[in-house]
């Protein structure tokens, strides 16, 4: 499609028309000579070249184009219509306008083997587009949410075949670029989280669509868009906000020999599986716990807590940082910090908690010692009256026996009297 962005002014000096065109970067725009009558131009000389040298834009001779003489600049980039010059109009269209077409132009017409006529000079000032938005952006997000960071040509013409870079303004390091229809890598951390709109790079938006976000997403990012002739670049602030790491508001008390969880976490809920959380004992600065890199890195942990601390990574895919600390011990009482790092994000807590060792139920133990006491006294008792059951029995048994030799003793003597 043919642009002509705006015509100043079109005068005349001496038969001699001149015409002020103006033009963006990679437009392609019309350039006007008019014959100013019919008669028709296909069998003319028609050349347009720069003004004031023999640098040759374009000719047409003899029914069809000759630009073996053309300058190479202007290669494949210009057009005379045949249908036109048929009416008498020589007007050349330029494509893709380039910073150094930036010139005039001088056209000129021959007829038969007469001598040259200048018909027009225009005069073609090229304007490189703005990036957008005109005013400084700051775009917030919370964790985990999916946004787009704005960027764009202004008028929209068409970013094809230039290179689109988004990098980080800090460090200079490239979060993304796109050239040639390809993407370019950037950051290990923006992998598969970041990409363009094709369909709307053809209307000249860049724009960055981040999925996802993380807490080390938040920097100033830098939007760059280029060619070979121009290059313009806006920043673009992300600030990404919401994360808290929270615990209990009192101390956390444990028994001696019990499992105990210290509570932390993150709100709003949003994975800590690629944080860094650490635990330690405040009063001594021991490390009690390390979560690092997706694993457990407790090379340097604490000896007293070798074995006996534990994090979920399914928890942690809830923000959940809270620790297990199994068979709790007396040396475990004092003031622990969690904390958790993203990028140059860092926030923590400090919980106490208190170990008390286990005590004794006076009631629970009297109850339970009558209990003993009354069994072995019913036991005791049972053994008594079985005892003196079978000793009834004998005595019982050695009395009748007495008392029947001393009843046969008696009826003898009672014999023996009478």
């Amino acid at each position: 499609m043919i642009i002509l962005l705006l015509i100043c002014c079109m005068s005349t000096l001496s038969g001699l028309v001149v015409h002020n065109l103006s033009a963006l970067v990679r437009d392609n725009i019309l350039l006007p000579c008019d014959l100013m009558s019919n008669n028709t131009a296909e069998n003319m000389t028609v050349t347009w070249k720069l003004n004031n040298t023999d640098r040759q834009v374009h000719r047409y001779k003899g029914g069809r184009d000759m630009n073996d003489r053309q300058c190479p600049d202007y290669k494949g980039r210009t057009t005379l219509s045949k249908l036109d010059l048929n009416t008498g109009n020589a007007s050349l269209k330029l494509a893709n306008v380039t910073m150094a077409d930036g010139v005039e132009y001088i056209c000129s017409i021959q007829i038969g083997n007469g001598s040259e006529q200048v018909k027009a000079l225009v005069k073609v000032e090229v304007k490189v587009p703005m990036l957008g938005p005109a005013v400084p952006v700051t775009v917030t997000a919370t964790v985990g949410q999916d946004l787009h960071l704005p960027c764009h040509l202004s008028p929209n013409i068409t970013a094809e075949g230039m290179a689109i870079t988004w990098l980080l303004k800090r460090t200079g390091k490239r979060v993304l670029r796109y050239e040639n229809d390809c993407y370019k890598g950037g950051l290990d951390a923006y992998r598969g989280r970041v990409a363009l709109l094709k369909e709307e790079v053809r209307r000249g938006n860049a724009t960055l669509r981040l999925t996802g976000v993380k807490l080390s997403d938040e920097a100033e990012y830098v939007c760059s868009i280029e060619d070979e002739h121009w290059h313009g670049n806006i920043s673009v602030q992300l600030k990404v906000k919401g994360l808290e790491v929270r615990g209990p508001q009192q101390s956390v008390t444990a028994l001696v020999r019990e499992d105990i969880l210290l509570p932390c976490y993150l709100v709003p809920n949003s994975s800590a599986e690629s944080m860094v959380v650490t635990w330690k004992l405040n009063n001594t600065g021991r490390l009690v716990h390390l979560y690092k890199d997706g694993r457990d890195m407790n090379d340097q942990q604490y000896p007293d807590y070798r074995g006996r601390t534990t994090l979920s990574k399914v928890a942690l895919h809830n923000g959940n940082a809270s620790l297990k600390l199994a068979n709790v011990q007396m040396s475990d009482h004092g003031d622990y910090t969690c904390l958790i790092q993203d990028g140059s994000w860092r926030h923590q807590l400090t919980m106490h908690v208190e170990v008390k060792g286990k005590q004794i139920d006076t009631a629970h133990a009297w109850r339970a010692g009558f209990g003993i006491m009354f069994v072995l006294a019913l036991a005791l008792a049972t053994a008594l009256a079985l005892l003196l059951y079978h000793v009834r029995r004998r005595l019982k048994g050695r009395v009748y026996f007495l008392f029947m030799h001393y009843f046969m003793y008696r009826t003898e003597q009672y014999k023996m009297e009478y």
